[in-house]
């Protein structure tokens, strides 16, 4: 089911509770690259960084504070013990990809 964001230009996907027992993760993500053009350095944020850059999209559409602490607490929960990193893309792609490389790889 698709219902519009208020607000927004965009919708929530919300699956039918039945489904929740087939809707697992098959990838247990450890890492989280924020992409941005302001620099072509990395560094490392932390998880309280982390959670306030995605502030916006969680927020949208929530009104009562219940829901956004617990969706603020399962962001918390996802985000610790991963590397959380801020990328700052290049126009040389080989660069940017040599940079990738280089962070998991070392």
């Amino acid at each position: 089911m698709a219902t519009p964001v208020p607000g927004r230009d965009k919708f929530r996907v919300q699956w039918p509770s039945e489904f929740e027992p087939r809707l697992r993760r098959s990838v247990e993500p450890n890492a989280l690259l924020f992409l941005t053009r302001a620099h072509t350095a990395m560094r490392p944020l932390s998880v309280d960084e982390a959670v306030e850059r995605c502030r916006s999209d969680f927020s949208a559409g929530k009104s009562e504070p219940t829901a956004l602490a617990a969706v603020e607490a399962d962001l918390r929960q996802q985000f610790a013990g991963i590397d959380i990193v801020e990328f700052g893309l290049s126009m040389d792609l080989d660069r940017n990809y040599a940079s990738v490389a280089k962070l998991w790889l070392s």
